[in-house]
């Protein structure tokens, strides 16, 4: 009977330590789990942060390089009508060909530096 008894507590107890063991492994389990989930939201944060800061920098350098280009088309096109002396009211006068040269040249090489910087980053 003692002998019987003995047997029974050693193999409840080894039962308990295993389920306990396995209670512990789960609640390791459960707090890596949680810590991935973390890391991984951590990491969709960051990624979106930088594709935002991307987008934000695409279209500041897109509306850059808009305006240079505009700007120089607008001085050409006004210099080329008044030196070709077309006479239409809503046009503004341009300004001589050799300045809106001077003013295309200038204008063409702040866009080769933007177009430089775009491709360095």
């Amino acid at each position: 009977m003692f002998c019987l008894c003995i047997t029974t507590m050693v193999t409840s107890t080894s039962r308990t330590l295993s389920l306990l063991h396995t209670c512990a492994r789960w609640v390791k389990l459960q707090t890596f789990v949680e810590t991935l989930e973390h890391f991984v939201e951590l990491i969709i944060y960051k990624l979106s942060l930088q594709r935002r800061t991307y987008y934000t920098i695409a279209l500041h350098f897109k509306l850059s390089l808009a305006k240079l280009i505009e700007k120089r088309q607008d001085i050409m096109k006004d210099a080329w009508l008044t030196y070709t002396g077309h006479k239409r009211p809503e046009m503004n006068i341009g300004l001589t060909m050799v300045e809106a040269q001077q003013n295309n040249d200038e204008l063409e090489k702040q866009i080769e530096e933007l177009l430089k910087k775009s491709l360095q980053n």
